[in-house]
């Protein structure tokens, strides 16, 4: 291939671009959203945040803090009777300081609210992929192996095209040793051309742990961990059926990591 020539497919160098990441805690017993309480949480966090905005209503709580860099960067916290909610938008930062800010607010939610049982949890990871030329061509052509004419029933063109994965949670079995490891959580896994820029590729995995447990000194470090656990995901496994070579090693990275 030339200098220059576009062949529609991931640089062997490319790198994972964050463009976010996600957890949700569901716990036991329900919270009453009293304003009250939500003034003195925002106060306790004042020391750690900036939040340009918040707002308190009677279902819902919500803490806004914008970040350096996109102007659509930043960090926001959700917390409902019986969920808290945190997302980061478009980090400059590395994963490390993600984990860290969410592991502080969290520490706080505990010390405030006191949590007995924790439910459910979902983790959240979404980044880009650059390709040297179009990921709607990339995923068609190379990923789904489809015909140009197979879309032309449609009699439009094509801003977006993508596919969705979705896996339970599944148990090895004992007595198989090439079952490959079980995963105790459901994914729900996302591939498609970026809609704002066709020469990136979205990727975006959704993790779901389901088991209810006591709400212990380990909860919130264990729920934390699971968001490496969700990118490393991505990276070993969803970019290696991308690229149609399941042998080899993947040669991404997260950028900055």
């Amino acid at each position: 291939m030339s200098e220059g020539e576009q062949n529609n497919q991931p640089a062997p160098d490319g790198k994972i671009d964050p463009r976010g990441f996600g957890l949700k805690l569901r716990f036991h017993p329900e919270l009453r959203l009293e304003k009250k309480l939500a003034h003195t949480f925002a106060a306790a966090l004042s020391d750690y945040l900036s939040f340009e905005k918040d707002e308190f209503e009677s279902h819902k709580w919500s803490f806004w803090e914008p970040l350096p860099g996109d102007p659509e960067s930043r960090f926001l916290i959700v917390i409902t009777p019986h969920t808290i909610h945190l997302d980061v938008r478009f980090p400059r930062k590395g994963q490390e300081w993600v984990e860290h800010r969410f592991e502080t607010v969290l520490v706080k939610f505990r010390e405030h609210f006191k949590p007995q049982v924790l439910l459910h949890s979902e983790v959240a990871f979404r980044g880009t992929l650059q390709i040297n030329g179009d990921a709607r061509t990339f995923l068609s052509e190379h990923v789904m192996r489809m015909d140009s004419d197979r879309i032309d029933p449609f009699d439009r063109p094509v801003h977006l095209i993508g596919l969705r994965f979705f896996f339970p949670p599944f148990k090895k079995k004992q007595d198989d040793e090439n079952a490959g490891a079980g995963r105790e959580w459901a994914v729900n896994v996302r591939a498609e051309s970026l809609m704002e820029d066709p020469s990136k590729l979205f990727l975006e995995a959704e993790a779901e742990w389901f088991r209810a447990e006591m709400w212990s000194d380990l909860t919130v470090p264990e729920s934390v961990a699971r968001l490496e656990t969700v990118k490393s995901y991505v990276i070993e496994n969803v970019v290696k059926v991308m690229r149609h070579n399941p042998g080899t090693e993947p040669p991404f990275s997260i950028e900055g990591n």
